[in-house]
């Protein structure tokens, strides 16, 4: 039935594949066997279909079996559907974007050793602008996104450099404006990895941070400096962390390595 060129048919045959893909119980045994069909280049390929009833629970089921195992997530990247992602990424329809965001951000959670290709994809520019010029609700998938091929690109410096160089910063010390706590939160980790990061890209030709000089140069030390006053503890202990180490007088030790990133010991007192 999913390949079918009735549109009711192709309707209620991805729906039922999405719940399916979607079941708590056994969910990565309904994947595996959803996947062994050999009907992902097919839901891939639906993605983009020109009826909205069509493509909207195309995109479901393949954002269910993406956010699967690594193997599952991988099946849907040997579709080409990075390439589908980026033209998705600019439909004129919000919820195709917002479920595209969703899929890139699990792909980058996923697939590690695909960060590179979703680099080479042309998606981050197109992640950065959403963030810029879209509705909050995408604003939010695409910043989820960006933070989670950060993430994810850390052990693979030269992919890490790569993508911070397209212009993530700014759009993230943009958002740290927003009223959303949680994604406030993951900004400000995001960038602590960054700042990290640049603490040990120093040279001894060259012992200057160079993110720490770019967040202050674009207000970010302010806006993050503001942050300690915030009411969430979480919050507070992550900024005061950032400006005590990254804009203070010196890179202080104290760290804990967790899953390939560096986070303060959560000792501060509230004053």
């Amino acid at each position: 039935m999913i390949y079918s060129d009735d549109d009711d048919v192709l309707y209620s045959t991805c729906w039922a594949l999405s719940y399916l893909s979607d079941r708590e119980i056994d969910c990565n045994q309904q994947k595996h066997s959803i996947i062994n069909t050999g009907i992902c280049p097919r839901l891939v390929e639906l993605m983009i279909h020109k009826n909205f009833n069509v493509q909207f629970p195309a995109l479901k089921c393949v954002k269910n079996i993406s956010a699967g195992s690594h193997d599952q997530t991988q099946a849907i990247l040997h579709c080409q559907a990075l390439k589908i992602l980026r033209d998705l990424l600019v439909s004129t329809k919000c919820s195709i974007r917002k479920e595209a965001c969703l899929i890139v951000s699990t792909i980058a959670k996923r697939a590690v050793n695909q960060i590179q290709a979703i680099v080479d994809a042309g998606i981050i520019p197109l992640l950065i602008n959403l963030i810029r010029n879209s509705d909050f609700k995408t604003k939010k998938e695409a910043i989820w996104a960006i933070c989670n091929i950060i993430k994810y690109s850390y052990s693979q410096p030269n992919s890490f450099r790569q993508i911070i160089n397209l212009g993530c910063i700014q759009p993230m010390i943009d958002m740290l404006d927003c009223k959303d706590t949680e994604i406030i939160l993951t900004i400000l980790e995001v960038i602590q990895i960054i700042l990290k990061f640049g603490e040990f890209a120093k040279t001894p030709n060259n012992r200057d941070n160079e993110y720490s000089l770019y967040i202050e140069e674009i207000g970010g030390k302010e806006k993050i400096y503001d942050l300690q006053y915030h009411k969430k503890d979480e919050i507070y202990h992550i900024a005061y962390d950032i400006i005590d180490k990254y804009f203070g007088d010196g890179f202080e030790e104290g760290f804990e390595e967790v899953n390939n990133f560096t986070f303060r010991h959560n000792n501060n007192n509230n004053n």
